[in-house]
């Protein structure tokens, strides 16, 4: 309609940090929610070996047990 074209690049970036922000404000409003975590996972051979190891810490009971004291 406006006659530009975006840069694919730029637009997908932009797309990415709105979902990524109403996440993280879907995650905020949940009942219960008092803390917000976010693993990175990084030197990892595959994104599926990233993705077992971010997924096996949040679910360790240690790491539970230090954020929620």
């Amino acid at each position: 309609a406006s006659g530009i074209t975006p840069d694919p690049d730029e637009f997908n970036g932009l797309v990415a940090d709105c979902c990524s922000s109403l996440a993280r404000q879907i995650i905020g409003d949940g009942e219960g929610a008092s803390h917000d975590i976010r693993i990175r996972v990084t030197g990892a051979t595959s994104e599926d070996a990233a993705l077992a190891c971010g997924r096996a810490v949040a679910a360790s009971n240690l790491l539970k047990c230090a954020i929620s004291g």
